[in-house]
């Protein structure tokens, strides 16, 4: 999609050069010769840059700079003042202390409006992307905040001492059981929390190397085997030949942890889960297919579009969706690809490729 921007200037003959040229940049235009205008086109259109003349009557481009921060749907859009005549270090202090990102004088130099302009995009689009990634960290934060509290107090509830001393041996022992549940879960999301917090920062640690790849998919069997038992599930593995590929081991660990867990928690007890090992000439690929409740298309959307959710298992286990956050990260630190395939109701294919030799 084509970038937007509104350029606005009283004189029709300098509206005209400026659309001109920048169409030839092959932007996308809005145009007007006054303020009141410029602000409404602005809050329908929400264009990605405003280039504004300074001097106009009625309403001049510091005016129409200050309604635009003033504005919720618009305070975000970055500016350029235009001018020929206030061009005192006072007056361009008055533009940029308004809201004004930027400005150029007139007569106009193309090359620097180029470059002013791109410099105002490359703005834009950091101001969004910054705003995405505060809100998925509130959302991320308010979910495992959530999550964390569930089966914290849980635990704390059947530890109590008057539940303890009214149990018989048997009920203790279910209690007991229960609250390892719990605690598992509860270390398995703080395990991700800690990894994404460290790869959010650039600080997670990165050691590929030549690695076993059937002993690190059997040594997460291993630790997921009871798991599938509780909720009688068959968990079977398409062994092949032992063969090698190039990744580091702790981060694929907690990929095949990540998405095995997964797997089970959204199949119904009874059902199957199957881990399939594919060898080409130059990569593996893994899959974890499943035959349970499968992703609704809303939460699909959620997914490619990387905002957190949270959603229950087949037994009301709870998630934070920063599992496979993590596994779609470390998959690309590794120099692969990470595909999801699912229908609502029938299962799901979750896989991933990594490099045999190192890339």
């Amino acid at each position: 999609m084509k970038k937007t921007v509104l350029i606005v200037d009283d004189e029709p003959r300098n509206l005209e050069i400026l659309v001109n040229f920048i169409q030839e940049l092959d932007f996308s235009v809005y145009m007007t010769n006054n303020a009141t205008k410029a602000f409404e086109i602005s809050e329908k259109r929400v264009p990605d840059v405003v280039i504004t003349d300074w001097e106009m009557p009625q309403i001049n481009g510091i005016e129409l700079v200050k309604m635009l921060k003033a504005s919720d749907i618009t305070k975000e859009i970055p500016v350029i003042i235009c001018t020929g005549v206030m061009m005192s270090s006072q007056n361009l202090k008055t533009a940029l202390d308004a809201g004004a990102v930027d400005f150029i004088r007139k007569p106009i130099d193309f090359v620097e409006l180029t470059a002013r302009l791109k410099s105002a995009l490359r703005l834009s689009e950091s101001l969004k992307e910054i705003k995405q990634l505060n809100a998925n960290k509130d959302r991320m934060f308010e979910i495992i905040a959530h999550d964390l509290s569930g089966p914290v107090g849980h635990v704390y509830s059947i530890l109590s001492p008057d539940v303890i001393n009214a149990l018989d041996a048997k009920k203790y022992s279910e209690f007991l059981v229960s609250a390892r549940s719990s605690i598992s879960a509860t270390y398995s999301l703080l395990q991700n929390l800690l990894s994404w917090a460290r790869s959010q920062r650039n600080k997670i640690e990165f050691f590929p190397k030549k690695n076993d790849m059937n002993f690190v998919i059997e040594d997460t069997i291993n630790l997921l085997q009871a798991s599938c038992d509780d909720k009688k599930i068959k968990l079977t593995w398409d062994k092949i030949e032992p063969f090698s590929a190039f990744f580091d081991s702790n981060m694929i660990l907690t990929v095949l942890r990540n998405l095995i867990n997964n797997a089970i928690k959204f199949t119904k007890e009874g059902g199957e889960i199957k881990i399939i090992t594919e060898v080409s000439s130059h990569f593996v690929t893994v899959k974890i297919e499943d035959n349970g409740i499968g992703i609704t298309k809303e939460n699909m959307q959620k997914i490619q579009n990387k905002i957190p959710f949270t959603c229950f298992g087949t037994n009301r286990e709870k998630g934070s969706g920063l599992g496979l956050q993590l596994c779609r990260d470390f998959v690309a630190i590794n120099k692969g690809q990470f595909l999801i395939e699912s229908q609502e109701n029938q299962g799901s294919c979750f896989s991933f490729t990594l490099p045999l030799n190192q890339i």
